[in-house]
């Protein structure tokens, strides 16, 4: 892999985390030593949740064609939040940068997330706007509300602060080095581990981030495309979606770091039973009013049988 001076200190390091997705993030990677940046101002970290040699041999192949420094490394322990952990330890530049193995970065996202860095020094994160990728026509029950179930936000033309619980997105974040160094990298009781989808790792740290008076920015310049396969194009998948959310605002309950301390267990109790017994009449979307019972009922699964312990 690529060899780096240790004088020379990279602007950005973009970290990517991958679980047997080899195909997908060949595309990754060939989308970030594409940038529109000196190769010698950003460097590229690859951290193998799922170690193999396949993954290995595709970093090498791809380090060899690209001045771009690229490191590989593996972590056993399976879960995003300790991959992401990871890659920040072995990262070298003031701003860390995160995309998924299934995105493909604009030319000028790095040089846009730096640019507002430079622009404004309170700025302890920032992100971007995420397009899908799609591998089917979308289908008509899909609505706009729906699309941050796939990883795809879209906060509008202008640059701008966000306010809680507004947020940026895991599939396009970045953050300053010194806000983990203050405020603690991800809280590994929560994230995707294997299968599973919960998550509300990138949620938690953004709120630490407010709670502490930092400051978060969404610029619409710093483009990713997410890819949208077509088994994430089905109903389970949103049950499967919803379900893992709920499991996931149970942890951050559990944990004592929700932002809505009223919506505890008999919150979702009520909930459910409402969903259940008095389905919504409204001139909305059917099926996404049907998520609800499912979000309730993965929040009481998880709250009574906590896994975080």
């Amino acid at each position: 892999m690529a060899a780096c001076s240790p004088g020379n200190v990279p602007h950005v390091s973009v970290i990517v985390c991958t679980y047997r997705a080899p195909a997908s993030l060949q595309r990754t990677l060939w989308s970030l030593v594409q940038q529109a940046l000196n190769p010698t101002d950003y460097e590229i970290i690859v951290v193998d949740n799922r170690s193999s040699t396949e993954t290995a041999d595709l970093v090498t192949q791809t380090a060899a064609h690209t001045v771009t420094h690229i490191a590989y490394c593996a972590e056993p322990q399976i879960g995003l939040s300790h991959a992401r952990n990871r890659g920040i330890d072995m990262a070298r530049a003031p701003i860390v940068a995160f995309i998924d193995d299934d995105a493909e970065a604009d030319s000028h996202w790095l040089a846009s997330l730096l640019a507002v860095y430079r622009s404004y020094p309170d700025a302890g994160a920032v992100g971007g706007r995420v397009r899908g990728l799609w591998e089917l026509s979308r289908p008509v029950w899909l609505t706009d509300e729906l699309l941050r179930s796939l990883s795809l936000i879209d906060r509008g033309d202008e640059l701008r602060a966000l306010a809680w619980p507004e947020r940026i997105i895991g599939a396009n974040m970045s953050f300053r080095r010194s806000t983990f160094e203050k405020l603690g990298n991800f809280n590994t009781h929560l994230g995707r581990s294997g299968a599973s989808l919960t998550g509300n790792e990138d949620t938690e740290i953004q709120q630490r981030i407010h709670r502490y008076g930092g400051m978060v920015y969404y610029t619409p310049q710093a483009l990713v495309w997410h890819r949208v396969p077509a088994q994430r194009l089905t109903r389970r998948h949103f049950y499967q979606r919803a379900f893992g959310h709920g499991q996931s605002q149970a942890r951050l309950r559990n944990l004592g770091l929700s932002d809505y301390p009223r919506r505890g267990l008999w919150w979702h109790v009520a909930l459910l039973a409402k969903s259940v017994l008095l389905p919504p009449l409204h001139t909305g979307s059917f099926f996404e009013s049907t998520l609800s019972p499912v979000y309730a009922a993965g929040f009481i699964r998880e709250y009574l049988w906590r896994s975080d312990r």
